[in-house]
């Protein structure tokens, strides 16, 4: 009797437990996927001149078009950018869900997004499971976005410059990316030692090698904020992402370097 009781709580735990995930995947891909939550930080970066003081910079990240999201919707997003009034604006990745996305139709409402100095875009992994080439053209052809792909960029701000490194892609398996990337070393050497850089990555984890050189501001995506997140003690939400990343979710801080992983 004692090993049938014992049976019959383990299948309600177990059933209890499936319930609560269904439920909370049901809430993220209906209610949870149509709210766009806003954090604000204020950051001392690196090398910033006093003329940068309330520098403006904004970060949306894996948008996933293709897969539960209208062009309403989006344009609803859009709009909700734009009335952060971003001095710069950058997209980290996974604009694209799968090769099925209909580029034609969403890109263009994306392409409302407004910034003073620029709207500058990486691609992710999902962009690339879409066909890397063919989300950049379509970028390139039907919004006024700076794309980068192992490529940088310097933007005059009040008279002093910063430089902009984007990216591309690179995975180790679907969740984890690589710590070391080569192309990172070559345009931060290639930057002027006194030039604040701001650096797009989709994948979080090549922020050690980004601290490492100095790199003021990382920006990051790629995680969803861990897809399931629960509230725990400390005040960290526990989230499925701690299985891929140590860079999780949220601000980090290393060495003087600042990192925000995109939720």
């Amino acid at each position: 009797r004692i090993d049938s009781e014992l049976d019959t709580a383990f299948r309600w735990l177990a059933n209890a437990g499936m319930a609560s995930i269904s439920l909370a995947f049901a809430y993220g891909y209906s209610i949870g996927q149509m709210r766009l939550r806003v954090r604000q930080f204020t950051l001392p970066l690196r090398h910033c001149p006093p003329g940068w003081n309330g520098l403006r910079i904004v970060q949306i990240s894996d948008i996933h078009i293709g897969q539960n999201i209208d062009r309403i919707q989006l344009a609803r997003f859009v709009q909700r950018a734009n009335d952060l009034h971003p001095d710069i604006l950058c997209i980290t990745g996974d604009i694209a869900d799968s090769p099925s996305a209909d580029l034609e139709t969403f890109l263009p409402v994306l392409a409302g997004l407004r910034a003073r100095y620029g709207v500058y875009a990486i691609l992710g992994n999902h962009d690339h499971y879409a066909g890397a080439d063919e989300v950049e053209a379509s970028l390139r052809r039907l919004t006024g976005f700076t794309v980068l792909r192992d490529q940088h960029t310097t933007v005059e701000v009040n008279g002093h410059r910063l430089r902009v490194i984007g990216l591309d892609d690179y995975g180790r398996d679907w969740a984890r990316g690589e710590r070391l990337v080569p192309y990172l070393d070559a345009a931060v050497a290639a930057a002027p030692a006194d030039e604040p850089i701001l650096l797009l990555s989709h994948r979080p984890d090549v922020f050690p090698q980004a601290a490492d050189h100095g790199v003021a501001l990382t920006l990051a995506g790629h995680t969803h904020g861990g897809q399931i997140g629960v509230p725990w003690f400390d005040g960290r939400i526990r989230n499925l992402a701690e299985f891929m990343t140590e860079f999780d979710r949220g601000l980090f801080e290393r060495k003087g370097s600042y990192l925000y992983v995109n939720c």
